[in-house]
C-alpha cells in the first residue's frame, strides 16, 4: 500500500484507532480528516470546552447549597448516593466518565469514546459530537500511464501507474458530500484507460462505464473537452458538473481486451473506462460525487411477516460461451410465464447479442428450450416484454446501423414461443433510440423509448407509440417530453382507459423522476408532473396500477445511500407524498413494482448482506408493512435487475444471475427465475 506524505497527513488518525488510543489529549488542532466544519474544542487551556465554564459555575453552586443542606440523609436513599445519580435526569452528570456531561454537549453519555473535542475514531459513529459520522474510505485505482487522485478538492496522491499494477489508498470521511477526482495522462500515446473500486459504509463506488449506446446510467462523470482543462475548481464538492458526460466503457476487467488486469482489482467488478476514444488521448479527467448519512439509518421495525420463495430457483440460460448482461424480462399469460433476455451469442466482439424466449409453466418448470427471435447481424439489448391477445410482445434496441445509431425493433412471438412475421422498425430518425418499455391495453400495445430524434445527438427526449398484435403501426408517434435537460429510461403501464409514464429528466442538475398520463390514443393528458424534488440522484423507475391510482417505485440518493423509495400517484396526476421502502447500509437499486389487488409489491437488488442478492417487500398505499424485507436468492455470484410480476395467486421474479463469482469471467450471467409467495 503506497501512502504519500501528502496522503498520510490526510489521513493520520489522530482521532484514534479503533482500539480507543487517543493521540490527541487537548482534543485541539487539525486532527487530519476531510472535514467541512469545525468541532468544539478547548480554547483557553484550562481543559474547558464551549459551554464548561457555566456548567462549572452551577456546580460550585450547587456545591455550596450542598454546605448549607442539612446532614440527614432521608432513609429511603441509599447512602452510596453517587454524582452519576444526581442532576435533572443526568443531564449535568458525566456517566460515562470522559469528563463531559451532556449539558455541555456530550451526545452519548453512555459511551466515554463519544464527547465534544474527542479524537477517537469508530467506524460509523459521530465521535466528537459535531452531528456528523466518521466513516473509513478505501480507494483502489490504477491508470495507464500516470494520474492525480484527489478527494473534496484536497491531492491524495500523484503517481506513475501500470495497467497490471493498483495503488491502495485509505483516508477518513464525514457525514455530507464529497467527491473523488481523479486526473489521468496517457504519456506513452498507445492506448489508455482507468479502473477505480472505491469501498465506504460499505458501499462500492466502483468504475462503471457506460457504451456509447446505453442509457447513461454511470455515476462516474468525464470532462468531454480534450483541449482546455476543466476549471482550477474541479476536484472540489460544489463545483458543477452537469455540463460533463458519462465515463464510458472502454472493456471489461479479465475479458483479455486490457491486457492484464490487476490483481488487487481482480473478482471487484470494475470496468475499465475512458472516453470511449482510447488511443492518443494525453489527457482526461473523471468525477463521482457521492454523499454519506449523518445519521444510522433506522430500519422498519421488525417481526413482520416475510415473502417466502416456492422451491429453489431455475436456471433459464447458463452458457458458458455466451453472456447474458443486458437485461431481463417477464410476462405472464394467464397460464404460463414468458421471460425474455439478450445473450451475447458469440464471444465478444465477434459476434452479436440476439434476444432468447424462454417458456415456464404455472409450476415454475421450464417448457421446451429458449427461442431464439433473432438472427440479426448486430447486438439486441435491453428487451422488455408485455402479453396479450396470445402474442408475447417485445420492444429491444438495435444496433441495426453497426452501433453508430441504435434503433427500437418491436418483435412477436406465440405462446408456442415461435416468433411471429419479422421484426418490425419502430424508430429511423434517430442518432440512437435506446431503453424501450412496453405494455398491453387490452387490444394492442404501447411502446415506449429514449431517443435524439427532435432535439439533436445526445439531446434525448421520451416518445410512445402505438402497435397492433400483427405488428402494424396504429397512429402516429408522440413526443412525450419537450424540456433542455434529457430524458431517459422509461417505464410504462396500462390503467385501463389511460396510459402511465415514468422516466428520470436532468433538472436543476440532478436526475429527478417525472410522470405523465397519454389518452388511449397516446395524446399527453395535462402536462408532466414532477415526482421528486430532492437535490440527489433518483433513478430506474417503475410503474404500475393498482385499479384506482398509479405506483411508482424508484432508487434514491437522498439518504446519502441508494435506497428504494415509493409513492402513489392519483389517477387525476395529483402525487402523494414519497415513502422511503428500504433503510438499510447496503445499497438498494433496480425497483420492479407490481400490484395485486390489494397491496404492492416491489422486488429490488441489494448488496447489505456483502453480495447483491434479490429483495422483496409488500406493503400498503401509506407503506405500512405487510410483508417486510425478503431476501430471496442467496448465491455466491451477484444478482441483477429483476423484474416481477404478479400471476393472480402469487409473484414470480426473474433476473440476471452471475456464474462466476471468483472474477476469471467477469460479467457472464445466466438467466434464472423464482416464484414466491407474500402474506
Amino acid at each position: 500500500m503506497r501512502m504519500l506524505g501528502l496522503f498520510v497527513a490526510l489521513v493520520m488518525l489522530s482521532a484514534c484507532a479503533e482500539s480507543g488510543t487517543e493521540t490527541d489529549d487537548a482534543g485541539g488542532g487539525d486532527d487530519g480528516r476531510i472535514d467541512t466544519g469545525d468541532v468544539p474544542v478547548e480554547s483557553d487551556g484550562d481543559g474547558d470546552v464551549p459551554g464548561e465554564v457555566e456548567a462549572e459555575a452551577e456546580a460550585e453552586a450547587g456545591a455550596d447549597a450542598d454546605a448549607d443542606a442539612p446532614e440527614d440523609v432521608p432513609e429511603d436513599v441509599p447512602e452510596d448516593v453517587g454524582p452519576e445519580d444526581t442532576g435533572p435526569d443526568g443531564y449535568e452528570t458525566d456517566d460515562d466518565g470522559d469528563t463531559v456531561t451532556e449539558a455541555e454537549g456530550d451526545c452519548d453519555d453512555t459511551d466515554a469514546r463519544v464527547h465534544p473535542g474527542s479524537t477517537e475514531f469508530v467506524e460509523g459513529l459521530d465521535c466528537d459530537c459535531d452531528g456528523r459520522r466518521e466513516f473509513r474510505a478505501t480507494i483502489i485505482v490504477t491508470v495507464d500511464d500516470e494520474y492525480d487522485l484527489c478527494v473534496d478538492g484536497v491531492m491524495v496522491a500523484t503517481d506513475v501507474a501500470e495497467h497490471s499494477t493498483a495503488e491502495t489508498y485509505e483516508l477518513i470521511l464525514e457525514s455530507g458530500d464529497h467527491v473523488i477526482g481523479l486526473h489521468g495522462y496517457d504519456t506513452v500515446g498507445v492506448t489508455a484507460a482507468m479502473a477505480m473500486y472505491v469501498e465506504v459504509n460499505g458501499r462500492q463506488l466502483k468504475s462503471d462505464g457506460v457504451r456509447t449506446d446505453e442509457p447513461d446510467s454511470t455515476l462516474w462523470r468525464y470532462y468531454p473537452s480534450e483541449v482546455e482543462d476543466p476549471q482550477a475548481t474541479w476536484c472540489d464538492v460544489p463545483f458543477d458538473d452537469s455540463a460533463w458526460g458519462p465515463a464510458l466503457f472502454n472493456a471489461e476487467q479479465d475479458d483479455g481486451e486490457w491486457l492484464q488486469s490487476p490483481n488487487e482489482l481482480r473478482g471487484r467488478d470494475v470496468e475499465w473506462v475512458w472516453d470511449g476514444r482510447p488511443r492518443d488521448l494525453r489527457e482526461s479527467w473523471f468525477r463521482r460525487r457521492f454523499s454519506l448519512p449523518t445519521a444510522a439509518p433506522v430500519h422498519a421495525a421488525p417481526g413482520t411477516d416475510v415473502c417466502t420463495p416456492i422451491g429453489a430457483p431455475r436456471t433459464l440460460m447458463a452458457d458458458a460461451a455466451h453472456r447474458l448482461h443486458n437485461g431481463v424480462a417477464l410476462a405472464w399469460t394467464g397460464s404460463q410465464y414468458g421471460v425474455v433476455w439478450s445473450e451475447w451469442y458469440a464471444p465478444w466482439r465477434e459476434g452479436c447479442d440476439e434476444l432468447f424466449l424462454q417458456r415456464v409453466g404455472a409450476d415454475g418448470v421450464p417448457v421446451g428450450t429458449p427461442t431464439r427471435l433473432t438472427t440479426s447481424t448486430w447486438f439486441n439489448t435491453f428487451p422488455d416484454v408485455a402479453f396479450g391477445a396470445g402474442t408475447f410482445g417485445i420492444a429491444n434496441e438495435d444496433s441495426v446501423d453497426d452501433r453508430s445509431g441504435d434503433e427500437i425493433y418491436f418483435v412477436r412471438a406465440g405462446t408456442d414461443g415461435a416468433e411471429l412475421g419479422s421484426d418490425v422498425r419502430v424508430t429511423g430518425t434517430s442518432t440512437f433510440a435506446g431503453y424501450p418499455a412496453i405494455a398491453f391495453d387490452g387490444t394492442q400495445f404501447g411502446i415506449a423509448w429514449e431517443d435524439d430524434a427532435d432535439r439533436g445527438a445526445g439531446a434525448f427526449e421520451i416518445a410512445f407509440a402505438r402497435y397492433s398484435t400483427a405488428g402494424t403501426a396504429v397512429g402516429t408517434r408522440t413526443r412525450v417530453t419537450n424540456t433542455s435537460g434529457a430524458s431517459r429510461t422509461p417505464a410504462l403501464a396500462w390503467s385501463g382507459s389511460q396510459w402511465g409514464l415514468a422516466w428520470e429528466e436532468v433538472s436543476d442538475g440532478s436526475s429527478e423522476i417525472y410522470f405523465a398520463r397519454l389518452a388511449a390514443a397516446g395524446t399527453l393528458v395535462g402536462a408532466p408532473v414532477r415526482v421528486t424534488t430532492d437535490p440527489d440522484a433518483s433513478a430506474a423507475p417503475s410503474i404500475a396500477w393498482s385499479g384506482s391510482a398509479w405506483g411508482i417505485a424508484w432508487e434514491d440518493e437522498r439518504d446519502g445511500n441508494r435506497e428504494i423509495y415509493f409513492v402513489v400517484v392519483a389517477a387525476d396526476g395529483t402525487v402523494g407524498a414519497p415513502v422511503r421502502i428500504t433503510a438499510d447500509q447496503g445499497v438498494s437499486t433496480n425497483p420492479s413494482l407490481v400490484h395485486d389487488g390489494t397491496a404492492w409489491t416491489v422486488a429490488w437488488r441489494d448488496d447489505r448482506d456483502g453480495n447483491d442478492e434479490i429483495y422483496a417487500a409488500r406493503f400498503a398505499d401509506d407503506g405500512t408493512r405487510l410483508a417486510d424485507d425478503s431476501r430471496l436468492t442467496d448465491t455466491a455470484g451477484h444478482s441483477w435487475n429483476p423484474d416481477l410480476v404478479f400471476d393472480g395467486t402469487g409473484y414470480a421474479v426473474a433476473w440476471e444471475e452471475e456464474t462466476d463469482p471468483t472474477g476469471t469471467r467477469v460479467y457472464y450471467f445466466q438467466t434464472d427465475f423464482l416464484r414466491f409467495s407474500c402474506p
